[in-house]
């Protein structure tokens, strides 16, 4: 099995460039059998603050090795955002471990109390699918009001 290269988000980050961030950096995975192992870092952390995104957190185990890197290269603090906390093990262990300065995802999944950790942020999505379901039912019956506050 030949492996893929994984550079998603790329054009995401770069169509985002006139924006006011410092610098950026890019991490590239090799996936062999089910199995990410960071390749290379593309860009300069020395000193910076990184901030990791993916859709989603299954075992950590790409997010962590990757957060590793970036220390390596001398980020000062790292932060991981995420859509989806799959959070199977050992990822609870794996990312309350230290390397992160705090990892930030949102309740789309159920989350229990014994997969909390010190640096986990939960952000809810319930205000953002509310307004979004109240949009798409006004505008299939031709209104143009704004969704009320939840």
């Amino acid at each position: 099995m030949k492996p893929k290269l994984k550079a998603l988000g790329t054009k995401r980050l770069t169509l985002k460039r006139d924006e006011p961030l410092s610098s950026f950096a890019f991490k590239f995975n090799l996936r062999r059998y089910n199995k990410a192992e960071v390749m290379n870092l593309i860009g300069e952390v020395d000193g910076k603050v990184a901030i990791i995104l993916d859709d989603m957190i299954d075992t950590g185990g790409t997010l962590v090795a990757g957060a590793k890197l970036i220390k390596k290269m001398g980020a000062k603090e790292i932060y991981a955002c995420a859509t989806h906390a799959v959070f199977s093990p050992p990822a609870v262990e794996r990312l309350g471990s230290g390397v992160f300065t705090e990892v930030i995802v949102t309740n789309s999944m159920p989350h229990t109390p014994e997969r909390d950790f010190p640096q986990l942020t939960v952000l809810s999505v319930g205000r953002g699918l509310h307004s979004s379901t109240f949009q798409l039912n006004l505008s299939r019956f031709g209104h143009t009001s704004r969704c009320p506050p939840v």
